[in-house]
């Protein structure tokens, strides 16, 4: 009897347990990611650098400063504004961008404030599949600006953003008004 049961917790041990890891931030020097917009217009984004700090030419054409932490990225803000002919830089800093390695059910708003400024930063995950879903919102105020960033990501398994929609962003600097239109992007290529 004892035979048996050595015998059988064997096999039951046996089992060998597959646990697939994806990289869905596969940056390499120069690498770079092609999208469609409705319109057939390409938007490129590539990976200027790589390492813990890397810096990506994004959607709009602008630099991002994005740092990992380990179990965060960071993105590089600078909340400034114009006080008659100076102009006054509130805050120079990195601000969560979000979670890596991806977190499913992730829910978290970080605010920030200071004398001149209040930022506020929304993000949320949600896993689809094998996919990651992630929504980003940022707002910050100063004494005569107000800016507004949304983002939708959709991260696929070592291949980075698959899917994203852009927008709609606002700013307002003193009394002129800039509202920049949604912008739904595919990817078409990654080189």
């Amino acid at each position: 009897m004892p035979r048996n049961l050595i015998f059988l917790f064997l096999i039951s041990c046996s089992e060998v347990v597959d646990i697939e890891t994806f990289d869905y931030l596969p940056f390499k020097k120069y690498q770079s990611w092609t999208y469609l917009d409705e319109n057939n217009n390409e938007f490129n984004i590539s990976a200027i650098k790589s390492d813990s700090f890397f810096i990506i030419l994004s959607f709009e054409g602008n630099l991002e400063f994005l740092q990992n932490t380990g179990d965060f990225i960071l993105i590089k803000r600078t909340i400034e504004y114009s006080n008659y002919d100076q102009l006054i830089v509130a805050y120079d800093g990195n601000l969560p961008y979000f979670p890596y390695p991806f977190v499913d059910g992730f829910n978290k708003e970080y605010v920030i404030s200071g004398k001149d400024y209040f930022a506020k930063t929304i993000i949320s995950i949600q896993k689809e599949k094998l996919n990651y879903n992630l929504n980003y919102y940022y707002y910050e105020q100063t004494p005569n600006s107000k800016k507004i960033i949304r983002r939708f990501y959709k991260f696929a398994p070592d291949s980075f953003i698959v899917y994203a929609e852009i927008g709609p962003d606002t700013s307002i600097i003193g009394s002129y008004l800039s509202v920049y239109n949604k912008k739904v992007l595919r990817i078409l290529r990654i080189e």
